[in-house]
């Protein structure tokens, strides 16, 4: 899930917090990419249910090398503030895929993406988590039940702009290889790179 993280969110789960991150997620989410929405920024997690499109169960995982805890180790996405396109850059998001089908982008620890832009330089902080159910099929994650807590801040050359955002997740799924102890997530604006914890 990358950004989100935050998004992941980074993220998604970006989911995200890619950051996205999703995300994050983010991902950045994700995760989680993602991981973490406000409005047009990252995508993160995760999927529509309609159509013929897969859906997240609680029944089991699917792709059992998705299992584990998972910390982003790269988290990139397109962040647009105020108009402004912002490549950013974070890291440090934990996702976690279980057995169950369930699954979450964590940003609690404050997940900070950084990016340049016209001369500019962009600061995004955020403190949140996203929780989900997912699924993974071919070489796509699909995401259900998406739900977010906490909030993002952003700074402008230093200057703190706007209000908090609070975090939230897409509809976007994931594609996705894994192998052994290496994740990647990708959509269209973001890719998150993962390392398995556990």
């Amino acid at each position: 899930m990358g950004p989100q993280p935050p998004g992941r969110s980074n993220t998604g789960l970006v989911i995200g917090i890619v950051m996205g991150v999703l995300i994050l997620l983010i991902g950045g989410g994700a995760a989680i990419a993602l991981v973490v929405a406000n409005g047009d920024d990252e995508p993160t997690k995760p999927t529509t249910t309609t159509g013929s499109t897969p859906t997240a169960s609680s029944s089991g995982a699917g792709d059992p090398c998705v299992v584990g805890v998972w910390v982003e180790q790269q988290s990139n996405y397109v962040f647009t503030f105020e108009g402004v396109a912002v490549n950013m850059s974070a890291s440090g998001a934990t996702q976690r895929f279980r057995a169950d089908g369930t699954g979450e982008l964590d940003m609690t620890a404050g997940i900070v993406a950084t990016g340049t832009a016209g001369g500019k330089t962009y600061e995004r902080t955020t403190n949140g988590k996203i929780t989900f159910k997912y699924h993974p099929q071919g070489n796509r994650i699909y995401y259900t039940d998406v739900a977010g807590s906490g909030a993002s801040t952003v700074k402008v050359d230093g200057v703190a702009k706007g209000s908090p955002v609070p975090v939230s997740g897409s509809i976007d799924p994931d594609t996705y290889t894994c192998s052994g102890d290496k994740f990647v997530q990708s959509g269209d604006t973001y890719r998150i790179e993962l390392v398995k914890q556990q």
